[in-house]
């Protein structure tokens, strides 16, 4: 199962997720993380941290739908932590 945490600046998503990794052993991706990747390994690509929050959630969607997916068919726990998650990934089951 994922669990997708998702809110505005300073909401509290990534103390959720810890919590959920605390209390349950379910491990979490900040997807901030991956923005950062994206930005200083694969610059090329266009997805960068000086974009709107909803640009990048646009912009990360295919690979992150995939990863989730991929998740997903390998049955393993997780959270996922955005600000923008784009609606399409909320209704992954």
């Amino acid at each position: 199962m994922l669990y997708l945490v998702s809110g505005a600046s300073r909401s509290g998503k990534t103390m959720i997720a810890k919590r959920m990794l605390e209390e349950h052993g379910i491990p979490w991706l900040s997807l901030d993380w991956m923005v950062m990747g994206f930005t200083n390994g694969m610059p090329r690509n266009g997805i960068h941290d000086k974009l709107f929050p909803d640009e990048i959630a646009v912009k990360i969607l295919p690979f992150v739908e995939a990863m989730c997916e991929s998740m997903l068919w390998a049955r393993r726990f997780a959270s996922v932590e955005r600000r923008s998650i784009c609606q399409r990934l909320e209704t992954l089951d």
